[in-house]
């Protein structure tokens, strides 16, 4: 009997894909993505067999995995344009995936264990906003972990003063990141970790880093020297 998947138990059609690719015992680089592409469309067509409600991301992925497919048994077409999601451009979209959720799981057993104190550090400091830029680059999951290491050893060195402050939550900072996004399209990446605190640092980067996954938002950088960029899809 084929197992019926609930999609109410992913994150998005990203986080499907993985589950098929771990059903294989098998790694991204290795994994044969024509049979996961088979196995998707299969679960998609089984789901709505059975008229359950699929969300719309669901479906243009299935969309686009049908493309991918269509094209293997059609003659060489011209070159594709750069907003077609090619067999490559798929495979390196489940990698970057795959390394946003291992590093967000790894920030939340950091919070938990941050959780378990009570802290009473703040800073006053002064600040000044670095003026927005819009730029293509494009920015990596190994960047951005070097980036929040030293944010947390800048909260280190900040003097440190007794006043209490409220806990801040990755549920908060998600909402007030799509928010400010919403408004300006696009911000300086460090202005979502002011002011330079743990609990402020730790819940906005797992709120970057899931609104990332989620596709909501991008982070590029035009070169090593100009601004980090958070801009919406």
């Amino acid at each position: 009997m084929e197992y019926i998947y609930n999609l109410n138990e992913f994150e998005g059609p990203m986080s499907l894909l993985l589950e098929l690719i771990k059903k294989e015992k098998m790694d991204i680089f290795s994994v044969n993505l024509e049979n996961i592409i088979d196995t998707y469309l299969n679960v998609i067509k089984t789901v709505q067999e059975l008229d359950i409600d699929i969300a719309s991301d669901y479906l243009v992925m299935a969309s686009d995995l049908l493309l991918i497919k269509s094209k293997k048994l059609l003659p060489r077409q011209e070159k594709e344009t750069e907003e077609e999601l090619t067999e490559e451009k798929l495979r390196e979209k489940l990698i970057n995936y795959e390394m946003y959720v291992e590093f967000a799981k790894k920030l939340k057993d950091f919070k938990q264990y941050r959780d378990s104190f009570y802290s009473k550090n703040s800073t006053d400091i002064n600040y000044k906003k670095d003026e927005i830029l819009t730029n293509d680059g494009s920015y990596t999951i190994e960047k951005l972990k070097d980036i929040f290491q030293k944010m947390l050893e800048t909260e280190e060195k900040l003097e440190k003063k007794e006043i209490t402050y409220n806990k801040v939550t990755v549920k908060e900072r998600i909402k007030y990141i799509k928010e400010e996004l919403l408004k300006r399209k696009s911000i300086n990446f460090y202005e979502f970790f002011l002011p330079f605190q743990k609990d402020i640092i730790v819940a906005s980067f797992l709120a970057i880093l899931e609104l990332a996954s989620d596709s909501f938002l991008t982070i590029k950088q035009e070169d090593n020297f100009s601004n980090i960029i958070c801009e919406v899809r």
